[in-house]
């Protein structure tokens, strides 16, 4: 071989080639077939766990009739807690809780003296930061609706104004067309209105003191209430050491057409917004289209408890059907004594 040359290879006889070709080709077919052949590997099953094992008391513990009579009672004890936390948060609640297993993996903690000893579970949607605006779908059933309806219904008077010292109600009683009462919670016997105050605290954070009696509003054809504040400007009424910083209003019909409420100023950049027509639903602003049994929270102060503009708002004028709502306005302090927690 000369240097820098390939190595010669030696030569293979051609039927030698052929053959170790034909082996190879049968071979890995063979390989193959066996393999597509074979069954999955199963997954090993988890050793099953003996009665023994399963029922044997912790250490400490008691075993035997007694252990296994406490064990029961305390079984009973557990669903009558979860029957207790069902009815007290009403269809929506009932269905989440049971789906999720929430009351199995993770029941209630004992509460403090002034806590609840069961969950509320209450979907929510923000329509607005500005001002801060909430809608809680399906906040009360349609029977309690009716309910607070069939209260107020023979207690209806015209709607009344908290008038400016400039003004007179003469001058103004068109701004207003309802026709509306005050019912405490301890005029329903039947314990509705109470129930809704105590959700009403649990999701808005603010005790059940905090809150004035409901004004029950119904608005038939036409009736209207022209924008305004709920908050009472110190500049005009005085100095407000109880202010109102929140409104619920609790939906208790639909409304055929119209009967919207109005924010004339939602917005960020809104809050200097000039307005020149209180009365007018017209224009492209934020509406809530009322649905039964929603509640729609919104803020007039600002976290700071400044008044917020921006939540001026109006109610519509009805223009077919009627319309009923349930106002629970809220306050900084404690503005009435309820005679139950929170």
């Amino acid at each position: 071989m000369r240097k820098g040359s390939a190595p010669e290879v030696p030569s293979v006889p051609l039927p030698m080639v052929v053959l170790l070709m034909a082996g190879a080709f049968l071979w890995g077919h063979f390989a193959t077939q066996h393999l597509v052949q074979q069954p999955p590997r199963a997954t090993p099953a988890p050793a099953p766990t003996t009665k023994a094992a399963a029922t044997a008391p912790e250490p400490g513990g008691s075993g035997g009739a007694h252990g296994e009579e406490q064990q029961q009672q305390q079984q009973q004890q557990q669903q009558q807690q979860q029957q207790q936390q069902l009815r007290e948060m009403g269809p929506l609640g009932e269905e989440f809780l049971e789906s999720s297993g929430l009351l199995r993996l993770r029941p209630p903690l004992p509460p403090a003296e002034s806590g609840n000893h069961f969950y509320t579970v209450q979907p929510f949607q923000i329509l607005s930061w500005y001002p801060r605006i909430v809608v809680y779908p399906n906040f009360i059933d349609p029977d309690r609706c009716d309910h607070i309806i069939g209260l107020a219904r023979r207690k209806l008077r015209r709607s009344g104004l908290a008038w400016r010292p400039d003004e007179t109600p003469k001058a103004n009683q068109d701004t207003r067309t309802s026709l509306g009462t005050f019912l405490d919670a301890s005029e329903d016997h039947d314990g509705v209105l109470r129930w809704i105050e105590e959700k009403i605290a649990a999701v808005t954070l603010l005790p059940v003191d905090h809150g004035e009696a409901f004004n029950i509003l119904k608005y038939d054809l036409g009736a209207h209430y022209d924008s305004h504040m709920d908050t009472f400007e110190p500049k005009d009424f005085g100095p407000q050491p109880n202010q109102r910083v929140a409104t619920v209003l609790l939906y208790l019909s639909d409304v055929e057409e119209g009967g919207e409420t109005i924010f004339k100023r939602e917005g960020r950049g809104n809050a200097d917004k000039v307005i020149t027509d209180y009365k007018s639903c017209d224009e492209s602003v934020f509406k809530y289209k009322p649905r039964k049994g929603d509640a729609v929270l919104f803020h007039s102060l600002d976290p700071d408890l400044k008044i917020n503009p921006r939540s001026l708002h109006g109610g519509c004028p009805v223009i077919k059907g009627e319309k009923w709502v349930a106002t629970k306005w809220l306050h900084e302090k404690v503005f009435r004594e309820t005679g139950y927690a929170s």
